[in-house]
């Protein structure tokens, strides 16, 4: 099945300031990759960018789209109900803070999967330079 990528929001559970994914790039059975832009709204803004953490959410809201992209594809038919339960199991920073009006890309690529349980190694860049990477676990609610 071929999926129309051009609408986040039929992906993503996050709405208003929470929303931080502008667009999807690419979606396939191992990945997903999106593009945000950095804004002055985005929670952990400081007055002078943003906190690095908020990298953590950019990875979660990237695998979620890829949980969702996977339930179209094996169910042929709506996402289940629910959400998401999210935990970390390991970040690196590699920057203090994000500028606003940056572009950053997430790589979202599953590495574990069992039932409702996955786990994705993430990493968000600008221009090919690392800001940061993240595991996470993630768990499907119904």
């Amino acid at each position: 099945m071929s999926q129309d990528l051009s609408n986040p929001e039929k992906y993503l559970i996050q709405r208003d300031r929470m929303k931080l994914i502008d667009a999807i790039v690419y979606v396939d059975p191992k990945k997903a990759v999106a593009r945000s832009m950095v804004s002055n709204l985005w929670p952990l803004y400081t007055g002078s960018g943003v906190h690095p953490l908020v990298l953590i959410e950019l990875v979660a809201q990237t695998a979620g789209v890829h949980i969702r992209w996977s339930e179209l594809e094996e169910k042929s038919q709506s996402p289940m109900g629910g959400g998401f339960i999210v935990g970390v199991k390991d970040a690196d920073f590699f920057c203090d803070l994000i500028p606003v009006e940056s572009g950053i890309e997430t790589c979202a690529i599953k590495i574990a999967r069992h039932m409702n349980y996955a786990e994705f190694e993430g990493v968000c860049t600008i221009d090919s330079q690392p800001l940061g990477r993240a595991v996470i676990q993630v768990l499907r609610t119904n």
